[in-house]
């Protein structure tokens, strides 16, 4: 009767065995989604995040800068367009700039697409939209 229970027993656990590599896999393609989710996200939010302190910055910078033959508005676009190349905002940017009297206002707009699932299967579309104003 033992011998009978013993290989009952190694039967159902061989069943279980599988089950649990079947979970062990599922568990590590969920992992590996989500470590290139945030491979992918993480560094493109730093870099709009950083844009945007840049932009504040700029903005002020600006405004402190002697005036000379070019607007002040342009200054700024050229400003926001070279902090734009190193912190990977695209090239279709919207970027709105208007001064008045002492004051610039500098609005920028743009759609970045960002990779979360593996393989281009599911694109993040991050809309940025931020206004600076000194």
């Amino acid at each position: 009767m033992k011998k009978q229970e013993k290989r009952m027993r190694t039967i159902s656990d061989l069943n279980q065995l599988g089950g649990t590599k079947m979970y062990a896999i599922v568990a590590l393609v969920v992992l590996f989604v989500m470590v290139h989710a945030g491979y992918n996200y993480l560094p493109a939010i730093y870099q709009c995040e950083n844009f945007k302190s840049e932009l504040k910055s700029a903005t002020m910078r600006v405004l402190a800068m002697p005036h000379g033959q070019e607007s002040l508005a342009d200054k700024l676009k050229k400003q926001i367009r070279t902090a734009g190349n190193e912190n990977g905002v695209t090239a279709n940017a919207v970027i709105e700039v208007t001064e008045t009297n002492n004051s610039l206002k500098a609005h920028v707009r743009f759609i970045r697409e960002i990779d979360i699932l593996p393989f281009g299967l599911y694109r993040y579309h991050y809309q940025f939209d931020d206004t600076a104003t000194a």
